[in-house]
């Protein structure tokens, strides 16, 4: 798992200060202000989310948005500015 944590960091470290197309999937499950959506490369229950931030953006949208930081295994995207 730690050797999987330290890809995924590099990989999502990577990705910061890139627009992406992001499909808005709906409220965050932990922070009911934040929403979550998800790059095409990303499988839901598998892979990590995009936590949204910033964006004013509605369920079912793709739209591109700018990555501003990671955790370990998901994005945190705004608007672009």
């Amino acid at each position: 798992m730690q050797v999987q944590q330290e890809i995924s960091q590099k990989k999502n470290e990577a990705r910061l200060g890139k627009v992406y197309p992001v499909l808005v999937e709906g409220v965050d499950d932990e922070e009911n202000f934040l929403l979550t959506g998800r790059l095409p490369s990303q499988a839901p229950e598998i892979d990590g989310q995009v936590i949204i931030d910033n964006a004013e953006v509605q369920p079912g949208q793709i739209v591109p948005l700018k990555i501003t930081g990671f955790l370990e295994y998901d994005l945190v995207a705004s608007g672009q500015e």
